[in-house]
């Protein structure tokens, strides 16, 4: 993962939310792109991205609940 991929939020209730659509939210199909890493978040670690949504607008997300679209080039 890094700073340019476009990314999405991978969810640990896939299953339960494709048999209930009706419960998705924006927020669930967004794709955003990663703009940094910031080691400052989370101790030192690289395992927390700088994301740019465009109805969240700019968040710190886990990379483990990130899954990547497209790689930057």
């Amino acid at each position: 993962m890094n700073v340019g991929d476009l990314v999405k939020r991978s969810s640990m209730w896939f299953e339960w939310m494709r048999r209930n659509s009706w419960h998705i939210s924006m927020k669930d199909r967004e794709i955003g792109m990663i703009i940094e890493f910031d080691p400052r978040v989370n101790g030192d670690s690289m395992d927390v991205a700088g994301v740019l949504w465009p109805f969240t607008r700019i968040s710190w997300e886990d990379v483990d609940d990130l899954e990547v679209i497209s790689e930057s080039r």
